[in-house]
């Protein structure tokens, strides 16, 4: 995708599941990416 000029945008999928650890993956992914690119979104 990086090489295509495509932007990834990464997902957090399954964060209900036992062990999951949804905070502890929003940190690592807010870590990667500056604040003005960052969404939350439920469904």
């Amino acid at each position: 995708a990086m090489d295509a000029g495509l932007e990834i945008i990464p997902i957090l999928n399954k964060i209900d599941l036992p062990g999951a650890e949804p905070e502890r993956r929003r940190k690592e992914v807010s870590d990667l990416l500056p604040a003005s690119k960052r969404a939350r979104f439920s469904s």
